[in-house]
């Protein structure tokens, strides 16, 4: 009998050494780092950073990163991209709704990105309604 509840607890343990692992993987790259979406499009990117560029004729802004989204691993040298806005990209000042033509070099800003096979894509770009200042990353949804 003794061997018996020896195996039952080395079997527990097992499964347990097993979820914890599984757990950690899904914890340590996040469920969207490797999400595809439709057309090979990856799960949403966050970058906090300033305005580099503003490029309106084709619809671009480059940004340099100057903080890293929550949970994200800080990086040695700051990121640069270059995300195209299209009719869709949500952009704001503040709380007010603003044209790609009103953001400018050196705003603060707050964009969501996806990335497709064409390129980068804002989602929305959120700028900062006072100079100098960076807005807030909002924290993630509850009940995940």
């Amino acid at each position: 009998m003794h061997t018996a509840k020896r195996e039952k607890v080395v079997s527990v343990f097992r499964i347990l050494v097993i979820t914890t692992g599984m757990w950690l993987a899904v914890l340590s790259h996040g469920p969207a780092a490797n999400a595809q979406g439709p057309g090979g499009a990856s799960g949403p990117k966050t970058i906090v950073g300033e305005i580099r560029n503003v490029d309106v004729p084709r619809s671009r802004v480059t940004i340099q990163e100057s903080a890293n989204a929550a949970g994200s691993p800080r990086k040695a040298v700051p990121e640069t991209v270059v995300i195209s806005v299209d009719a869709g990209t949500q952009i704001s000042r503040g709380k007010r709704t603003i044209t790609l033509s009103e953001l400018r070099p050196q705003d603060r800003v707050l964009a969501n990105y996806s990335v497709t096979p064409q390129g980068l894509r804002a989602v929305s770009i959120r700028a900062a309604d006072l100079p100098g200042t960076t807005p807030t990353v909002p924290p993630p949804p509850s009940g995940r």
